[in-house]
């Protein structure tokens, strides 16, 4: 006796726009979520974003520059090799927020990452012989 013959069941076929547009989805996620973080510190820490009155550090650039000055021993480095090194405080964003939070004293560098609602300033110290001897980390609330 043998078996009535079966056929497969039938195949579903995704249409075209849809295996597209999970393509597209997945592009999205992997480039806002998780390319930033293959950028090195040195560079997410510059990213900012749109607010009411302006342009402000992103969460994650506050993120990665704490990350960047607590891997980064700047001591014994000049001012230029510091800028060279991090990007120049004042010309490196389009942040609003260049300005201290913390009061400085006179010829302090100052790196500020401020989203608006908190951020860290870095505070370079300069010897005698013009080469940064601290940098003071502080946090804007």
């Amino acid at each position: 006796m043998t078996a009535a013959p079966t056929s497969a069941p039938p195949q579903k076929h995704h249409p075209i726009w849809r295996r597209r547009a999970v393509l597209i989805a997945t592009a999205i996620v992997f480039v806002y979520f998780v390319y930033p973080y293959f950028l090195p510190d040195r560079v997410l820490m510059w990213e900012t974003t749109s607010i009411n009155s302006g342009r402000a550090s992103t969460g994650r650039a506050t993120k990665a520059a704490k990350r960047f000055f607590d891997r980064t021993d700047l001591r014994g480095k000049t001012r230029e090799e510091i800028v060279s090194l991090t990007g120049d405080p004042r010309k490196s964003s389009d942040s609003i927020y260049k300005h201290p939070f913390h009061p400085i004293e006179r010829g302090v560098m100052v790196y500020r990452f401020d989203t608006g609602f908190y951020g860290w300033q870095f505070n370079i110290y300069f010897g005698d012989d013009n080469r940064a001897t601290h940098i003071e980390h502080k946090w804007i609330h």
